[in-house]
């Protein structure tokens, strides 16, 4: 018996204990079974006791199981002393990072994916710490309503109470540490950051974001690995066999990581783009009455995830009638797919019209999207298309009550 097929019988047994994982291929296609093995070279699956392989340039997406959202969670969530962070590195990766110290030039933690770990401060972008009640998600946002972004020194932002008002604060320094302290008999952690040339103690717990002026240049990776616990590391390569996955990281280094912690995997793939990730030339938007939902990128038009059939889609675009999107593809595509519906935010409401041009001829016909109705599958042929533009009109009813129309999974294939 080979290795292999030793290690697809055991991987068999244990999948008859779990949910069946998916892989989803750069055209939209979404099998159920058993990921056996992953090389350079190829995915092997089995699917009603069936082999199949696939090259890696023909895969999007291989899910395990639901990920955390990384950036949701709230530290008043969290048990005593179990106190979270979120470290975003020079080259994009979210890592969920507890026991937080910085000492040496160097950010020492722990995360759930990868164990301890340890980070120049320059291979660092952003430290996301969650106080009050507030989550990153809600950091980040107002940080870039303040349009905060790293700079020459470090920057800590603080967030100052008094009585039931909240000052936004930043400061510019360098960082020379972060250690705790005990402090009338409490152990509390505090920032040693040199301001204007005058060492200061500044309580961990007014501080919000730490921006860091990161030196290490964003790497180019072949997709990316979220873990269990919604931490990201983008990859160069990635091979798994057995229980173990064997992960390249720009920063990061070599890493093993177990099987059971990882929640997906994402290709790129030079076969296709994704649509959320070009920008529009134009776009036309109007509301019915005075309030106007302009589309949203890889979230829902009201701003949550995209979500149609109790399925989240992690791309894609969130639209509101009316809109127009005109997008230039100068004929480098073959195929659009995408799932589209109305929102289940907003179901039973939602009737909108969906219709697709491709160079002024309709590649989509108008299509009928109510919130009564399930969500469905696209497929519309792209050779030599230069102009696409996707219109989102008022429905039958001739209102936008509850048109939340999304373009899910959107991508464009070569």
């Amino acid at each position: 018996m080979t290795r292999q097929i030793a290690a697809a019988m055991m991987l068999s047994v244990w999948a008859g204990f779990c949910l069946a994982e998916t892989v989803e291929t750069v055209d939209l296609q979404k099998l159920k079974g058993t990921v056996v093995s992953i090389s350079t070279q190829q995915v092997l699956m089995t699917v009603d006791g069936k082999d199949r392989t696939f090259q890696p340039s023909e895969i999007s997406e291989i899910s395990f199981i639901k990920a955390d959202d990384v950036m949701s969670a709230r530290n008043k969530d969290q048990p005593e002393g179990a106190e979270q962070n979120v470290i975003v590195t020079a080259s994009g990766d979210r890592l969920l990072a507890s026991d937080l110290t910085i000492a040496d030039g160097k950010i020492r933690f722990t995360n759930p994916l990868l164990g301890q770990r340890e980070l120049g401060l320059s291979d660092a972008s952003i430290i996301y710490h969650p106080i009050e009640n507030l989550a990153a998600v809600d950091i980040e946002q107002r940080c870039r309503e303040m349009k905060c972004q790293p700079g020459q020194l470090d920057m800590l932002v603080v967030i100052r109470t008094a009585e039931k008002e909240s000052e936004w604060l930043t400061f510019d320094g360098v960082i020379k540490g972060l250690a705790q302290e005990k402090d009338a008999e409490k152990t509390v952690k505090k920032i040693l950051f040199n301001l204007e040339e005058t060492d200061k103690k500044v309580s961990y717990d007014s501080i919000a974001a730490i921006y860091l002026p990161s030196t290490a240049k964003p790497a180019k990776t072949s997709g990316l690995l979220t873990g269990r616990c919604g931490s990201t590391v983008g990859f160069t390569s990635l091979t798994m066999e057995g229980e173990k996955l064997t992960v390249e990281s720009p920063q990061l280094g070599k890493l093993q990581i177990a099987r059971d912690a990882v929640a997906s995997i994402k290709m790129t793939s030079l076969k296709m783009v994704l649509l959320s990730d070009l920008k529009p030339s134009k776009a036309v938007e109007q509301g019915f009455f005075d309030t106007t939902f302009h589309y949203r990128v890889n979230a829902s038009a009201g701003g949550g995830k995209l979500r149609m059939g109790g399925q989240e889609y992690s791309s894609g675009l969130g639209l509101h009638s009316s809109c127009e999107l005109t997008f230039d593809l100068d004929g480098q595509y073959s195929l659009m797919v995408a799932d589209v519906g109305i929102d289940d935010a907003v179901k039973p409401n939602g009737d909108a019209e969906l219709t697709i041009l491709g160079d002024g001829k309709e590649l989509l016909k108008p299509r009928k999207l109510a919130g009564k109705d399930n969500l469905s599958t696209i497929r519309l042929d792209l050779k030599g298309v230069k102009k696409l533009v996707i219109k989102v009109g008022f429905g039958a009813d001739g209102l936008d009550i509850g048109d939340h129309v999304d373009i899910a999974g959107a991508r464009l294939v070569k």
